[in-house]
């Protein structure tokens, strides 16, 4: 048994459950997240999420209706001449021209995704300008397309997406509408699927009255779509390393060095904070709970997922800090967290997880009415399950013949509760034995 394990399995019970459980303090550490909550985000590069405290999963998926109908975007015209130069060898299927995402459809004149398709509709009716830092020159891909509007709107129409199409089916009785009331008079709608209207998220999807109730399925997952890319924007940026031209590491690195990554970590995921949809209308004290409770968690599943692509016995720390499994010991991880984060991060990669699912999952996280010292539960609890409910039709759209994948994603959450928990006594093990000078504000965020 190495020194590091004797000294962990010494450590008295008490400081090993430690956990953060205390509201807001008066000190300064406090005034460092007041400050970074009110700021204005306009000008920020970085955003981040995810925080899990005491969610119950299960709770989704028994409320969750998997077993919806493919929608009429899943119905896929055989021949077309732009369906040649999206459909790839050994693919299932077409592609999006925009982004190279799976299309879910032939909309405005082309295969798209959902993504696509609702970003190019909400542009043309709302009559959007935009601009380009890159003068117009910036790469559009599945990972990359909500970083400039610009260029991905630029590439819907370099690749025929069609602004005439758009104002055809915003016309009052138009195909779409049609579509949608036909499809009621065969089966009564589901009405399970129609989000809550107590949320303060609330979005105007449907009339009050007679046939107008009943709205096409495609704008609702297009309201969905717009909350998902928000809280998507900038989620998967990987933190700047502690040190300049650090390199990747094999033989490790120094763990007080790699701590000071923690104010970007929590600078990055504040700012990110302020695209979760209803976050910032939340109490200051509600927020910062939120922020002190989630820190761990958001910390590792940060990490494992931005280590995807990584080898999988590695371990992406910043940009340039790349720890294999004997480094990460080394450097002061137990083997049991090295173990179970590299399997974490290995059970996203199997799930092969995308940005969009790694957000909502965020946003759950971040957002739990269990959280101790909140002051507006239900208030968070609406928040929660409006992204609950963008994220399931998400996968109804996306992947639609993977009923199970929701569950399964959902299931990552509780796991990923276990192994913070791991962490953080990782942590505090290592300061109390004197091998780590834990920052004061990262101390008051671990309680």
């Amino acid at each position: 048994m190495s020194e590091m394990e004797l000294q962990q399995e010494n450590v008295p019970p008490s400081m090993r459950s430690y956990r953060s459980t205390s509201t807001c303090s008066e000190g300064s550490d406090a005034v460092f997240l007041e400050n970074n909550i009110a700021a204005d985000s306009s000008n920020a590069k970085i955003k981040r999420s995810n925080s899990l405290e005491e969610l119950e999963p299960c709770q989704f998926i028994r409320k969750l209706n998997l077993n919806s109908s493919k929608s009429e975007a899943d119905v896929v015209p055989e021949e077309n001449g732009k369906a040649a130069e999206v459909v790839q060898e050994g693919s299932t299927g077409p592609l999006c021209v925009v982004c190279s995402d799976k299309a879910t459809g032939y909309h405005y004149g082309v295969f798209t995704c959902e993504g696509c398709k609702g970003f190019f509709k909400r542009t043309v009716q709302k009559q959007l300008d935009y601009t380009c830092k890159a003068d117009g020159k910036c790469d559009v891909n599945q990972m990359t397309r909500n970083r400039c509007q610009y260029c991905r709107f630029q590439k819907c129409l370099d690749n025929g997406m069609l602004k005439l199409a758009v104002r055809q089916d915003r016309a009052p009785g138009g195909r779409h509408r049609h579509a949608s009331l036909q499809d009621h008079k065969l089966k009564k709608p589901k009405l399970a699927s129609k989000p809550s209207k107590s949320s303060s998220l609330e979005v105007d999807l449907t009339s009050s009255q007679g046939e107008d109730q009943y709205v096409e399925e495609s704008e609702t997952s297009d309201e969905y779509m717009e909350i998902i890319e928000q809280i998507a924007t900038n989620v998967a940026v990987i933190p700047e390393s502690p040190v300049p031209d650090v390199g990747d590491q094999t033989d490790g690195v120094d763990v007080n060095k790699l701590m000071q990554t923690g104010y970007r970590e929590l600078y990055e995921v504040i700012q990110w904070s302020k695209d979760v949809p209803g976050f910032k209308d939340l109490r200051l004290d509600d927020q910062i709970t939120l922020l002190k409770t989630s820190f761990m968690d958001l910390n590792v599943f940060r990490l494992a997922y931005r280590s995807i692509p990584c080898d999988p016995m590695s371990l992406r720390f910043t940009e340039k800090v790349i720890c294999d499994a004997e480094a990460c010991i080394k450097m002061g991880w137990s083997k049991d967290l090295t173990a179970t984060t590299l399997e974490f991060c290995g059970k996203l990669r199997n799930l092969n997880i995308d940005v969009n699912e790694f957000a909502c999952l965020s946003g759950l996280v971040l957002l739990s009415p269990d959280a101790q010292g909140l002051v507006d539960k239900a208030k968070v609890s609406q928040l929660q399950s409006k992204i609950s409910s963008c994220l399931r039709d998400y996968e109804m759209n996306r992947y639609p013949d993977k009923v199970n994948r929701l569950g399964k994603l959902l299931l990552c959450l509780p796991t990923l509760r276990a192994y913070s928990e791991k962490a953080l006594e990782n942590y505090v093990t290592l300061e109390f034995f004197g091998k780590l000078d834990m920052p004061p504000l990262v101390a008051e965020l671990l309680g």
